[in-house]
This record gives structure tokens, C-alpha cells and sequence, in this order.
């Protein structure tokens, strides 16, 4: 019997946490889903053009090229029927039927994801770590299928489930950094914008900020982009953290008159609203965006919501930062916040 009371309490654990995943990624994609018609609805009603993006249920399955109201329909009837069978799996076997057609769809979109990422990277087109994230994704959906399939066991606690999906709330950010974040979408653009780090009382460059605007001014000499368009706030003394920019740009062989300058980047939002407007003004729409592997995912959902297209590009580190665990767990909110507020 020992072996047999083991084998239901692990069978409980995974369905636990089967169910806490189910819960985040319905609940994310529900909210996303009914974001995006509610934008659209809004934009058609004041006879405006409907923003560049408008999901951000692209940020772990990728629907296209179906019409961005059928993804949104699509994505809030697959989360309600992912989040109502994580509370209430016993509810009915129709509900469960339902879980197990739409996991399984997800499951092998998320895989076909994944298969034309590393399509991208053996072009060239992408340089990036070989597992693509879409293939956790496609895993988790198989889980939750098989889960729905199967009689439901007799642990009806929702804690664990509500524990195990407040780990997703965590991981979810985490997860991007590690491979949106790391990958190398480095093309041609209209310029290549800097976000600003530290600088020192001294008017000394912190290791990030050298990181970064080395990595900037290795693209601008590729011929990636004609502007650096630097961007930051006030330093520790009375040094500017752009006029540290600056100075390492020029000394690097860029020309002053191929650098622009921001000195309102008080916060990555600032940043890119800044350089948005400014090539708005100009006719442009095309940057790559450079900083740090655990910044790069909030810096896209920025610039998504601003209308930019933005290619992200990490930057190249002399050595890992001192801070990296405290800047990461920091990002985790920042991207949450940058997500409600979007």
C-alpha cells in the first residue's frame, strides 16, 4: 500500500501544479485576449488606426497570421475553459473535454513556434540558446491535456494550485530573460537606442553602462543603423549619465554628429516614449534596442505599446554584473507593471 499512497500523493503534486499552470496562462490569456478586443473596439469607434500590438499573448504562443480578432476570441475562450478547469476540474467531463482539445491545440502550436525559431537561428536570422521557450510551453499544454484526460484525483485543495500558479507569476518574466533576452535579434534599423546605467559620482562609467554602449557602437560600425540615440538620467554626481555615453562613443570612433542625445531617459518607459516621438517626427519606426538580457523583454513590451518595431540585441558583458539576482527579481515587477499599464 506504501508504494500505492506514494504514487497518489505525486499524481496530486503534478495535478496541483498541472492546475496552477493552467490557471496563470488562462488567466493571462484571457485578460490579454479581452485587452486586445476592447483596443480594437475602441480604435474602430474613434476611427483610428488600432496600436501596432495589441496581445501580449504573443509573448508565449504566436497565433499569426490569423486576424488579430480571431486570436483574441480564440485565446479568451482557450484561457476561461484553462483557468475554470484549474479551479473546478471535477466540474463536468464536457469542461473536460473542452481543457483537453484546446491544451492539445496549444501543444502543438507552441511546438510549431518553436520548430520556426530554430528555422531562424540555422538562417542566421536569430542568434540564440537552442531551446526555444515555445517548447516549455508546448510540454506544459501536453501536461494539461493529459491531465484533463485522465479521472480527476480526489484532492480538491486549491492552495497548491494557487501557490504553483503564483510561482508561473515569478517564472513567467524570469523565463523571458533568460531567452528573449539572450537572443541576438540584431538587423538594419533606423537607429540603435542606448538605455542608460549607472555613472559613478567620479563621472566613472559603471560596467553596465560600458557594456552597453560598447555593444551600440560595435552595431553602429557593422552599419546596422546611421544614430546611436543615447538615453539616460542624472548620474551619481554631476556627470550625466548620456555625457558618460557620449564620451564612450566617441572615444570608440563613432562621430558626434551620428549620436543623439536624451537626457529625460529618467526610466525605460521615459526612454522609449522619448525615442519614440522623436522618430515619429523624423518619418521612422525601426530601432534596434540595446541593454542588459534580464532588461530586453520589458524594453520590447515598451516599445510594442509605443508603435515601434524594435529589435532587441543584449548587451555584451566584460563580466557578469555584481547585481544580476537583485536586478532580475527587480524586473519581474517592472515587467508586471509595464504589462498592466500597457
Amino acid at each position: 500500500m506504501f508504494p500505492t499512497r506514494r504514487a497518489d500523493q505525486a499524481s496530486c503534486a503534478l495535478e496541483a501544479v498541472t492546475r496552477g499552470a493552467a490557471l496563470f496562462l488562462g488567466t493571462f490569456s484571457t485578460i490579454n485576449g479581452l485587452r486586445g478586443l476592447l483596443a480594437t473596439a475602441t480604435a474602430s469607434a474613434l476611427d483610428v488606426a488600432p496600436p501596432a500590438s495589441l496581445d501580449a499573448n504573443i509573448w508565449w504562443i504566436d497565433l499569426r497570421p490569423l486576424p488579430s480578432s480571431v486570436v483574441a476570441v480564440a485565446m479568451i475562450v482557450i484561457g476561461a475553459a484553462l483557468a475554470v478547469w484549474a479551479l473546478r476540474p471535477d466540474a463536468s467531463r464536457v469542461l473536460r473535454i473542452a481543457v483537453f482539445v484546446a491544451a492539445a491545440v496549444v501543444s502543438v502550436v507552441a511546438a510549431r513556434n518553436g520548430i520556426h525559431v530554430l528555422r531562424l537561428v540555422a538562417r542566421g536570422s536569430v542568434d540564440a540558446d537552442p531551446l526555444p521557450l515555445s517548447f516549455v510551453f508546448a510540454g506544459a499544454a501536453a501536461v494539461v491535456a493529459w491531465c484533463a484526460a485522465r479521472r480527476p484525483t480526489d484532492d480538491r485543495r486549491l492552495r497548491p494550485v494557487l501557490v504553483a500558479a503564483a510561482l508561473c507569476v515569478g517564472l513567467f518574466p524570469l523565463a523571458q530573460m533568460v531567452t528573449f533576452g539572450r537572443a541576438d535579434y540584431r538587423r538594419d534599423a533606423d537607429a540603435i537606442v542606448v538605455f542608460g546605467a549607472r555613472t559613478y559620482a567620479d563621472g566613472r562609467p559603471s560596467n553596465a553602462l560600458r557594456d552597453r554602449v560598447r555593444t551600440a557602437v560595435a552595431l553602429w560600425h557593422e552599419g546596422r543603423a546611421p544614430v546611436l540615440y543615447l538615453s539616460g538620467g542624472p548620474g551619481d554626481g554631476s556627470t550625466h549619465e548620456t555625457q558618460a555615453m557620449r564620451r564612450l562613443a566617441l572615444d570608440c570612433g563613432v562621430p558626434g554628429a551620428a549620436i543623439v542625445l536624451d537626457r529625460d531617459g529618467v526610466s525605460s518607459r521615459a526612454t522609449v516614449l522619448d525615442a519614440a516621438g522623436w522618430l515619429r517626427d523624423r518619418g521612422l519606426r525601426r530601432v534596434l534596442a540595446v541593454s542588459h538580457a534580464y532588461h530586453l523583454p520589458r524594453v520590447r513590451l515598451e516599445f510594442d505599446r509605443a508603435g515601434v518595431s524594435a529589435f532587441t540585441v543584449p548587451a555584451r558583458e566584460e563580466r557578469i554584473l555584481a547585481k544580476l539576482p537583485w536586478f532580475a527579481a527587480r524586473e519581474v515587477a517592472a515587467w508586471w507593471g509595464a504589462w498592466v499599464r500597457a
